[in-house]
């Protein structure tokens, strides 16, 4: 089986799961390193990536609890997606985003 960080493609990490549940269906940003790191891997576009880690969060957290940090990884690249709001709350729109980031970033 192949090295995650040698396939032309976003995977997403296995992460835990409790009672808490995040909500990644909201607005979201990106740190500038992350957009220069991700423009720089002469693959797909940053904007193409971030659409395929959104869209693997929505596609895997159908039935489970979504935890506030999720992993990626896109040719040896590492980046995160975290989500500061928990789905029961309401949305405040100048408050609640989902900030896709390295890991340094933090």
């Amino acid at each position: 089986m192949e090295d995650i960080k040698t396939i032309d493609k976003v995977t997403l990490d296995e992460q835990e799961h409790d009672e808490v549940d995040y909500d990644f269906d909201i607005p979201s940003a990106s740190t500038l390193n992350l957009l220069e790191t991700l423009k720089g891997l002469n693959g797909l576009s940053p904007t193409q990536i971030l659409f395929a880690a959104d869209a693997l969060i929505h596609e895997k957290y159908i039935k489970e609890n979504a935890d506030y940090l999720q992993v990626f990884h896109y040719k040896g690249v590492e980046f995160w997606a975290i989500s500061n709001k928990l789905k029961s709350e309401p949305l405040d729109k100048k408050e609640h985003r989902v900030i896709y980031l390295l890991p340094e970033d933090y």
